[in-house]
């Protein structure tokens, strides 16, 4: 019979009384329908007001508008070239695309000494994601107004996004 010295089974007990339990998993706060109720009114606002040590990049260097307390993210890039304006919606790291059905989605902007206006992002389909206009997180219009331009204010009046509803979402471009 082989016995073990003692000091081996002394350092093994120390070892393993010195390690700390392990950490409780953790739960995916993503919201979903049977968790999350309506909200309304203002509750998007750009990642400039967040701390420099919790700040996400704009993955194709546009405006990053958050929706909500990091629900999801929708992304503002501006060619004032030919005044096309493309949103992309992106989960609340801003990392990933979230595809939504949307017919379209409605933005509202205001150019300075200009009144508001009206214009909706057509869903866009994007062959190399294998995103359709049905189910996209892209969405595109060509705007004559946004010709030019370098700075505008906006909304976005609705969104559905992880079955939660988010109403007047301003942001200011860029």
């Amino acid at each position: 019979m082989r016995f073990i010295p003692i000091s081996v089974l002394v350092l093994a007990v120390t070892v393993a009384s010195g390690c700390s339990p392990a950490p409780a998993p953790v739960q995916d706060s993503t919201p979903t329908p049977e968790t999350t109720s309506i909200v309304s009114e203002p509750v998007a606002t750009s990642t400039d007001t967040e701390s420099p040590a919790h700040a996400h990049t704009a993955p194709h260097g546009g405006t990053l508008v958050m929706l909500g307390d990091h629900v999801a993210n929708v992304e503002l890039v501006l060619n004032p070239t030919i005044g096309a304006l493309t949103a992309f919606i992106l989960d609340g790291e801003a990392e990933n695309a979230v595809p939504l059905s949307a017919p379209g989605l409605p933005v509202v902007i205001t150019l300075e000494g200009q009144e508001p206006q009206t214009l909706t992002l057509a869903p866009a389909e994007n062959v190399l994601t294998g995103e359709t206009k049905e189910s996209t997180s892209q969405f595109t219009a060509q705007f004559d107004a946004l010709k030019g331009a370098t700075a505008f204010k906006g909304s976005i009046p609705e969104l559905t996004i992880y079955g939660v509803t988010m109403k007047n979402i301003a942001f200011e471009f860029p």
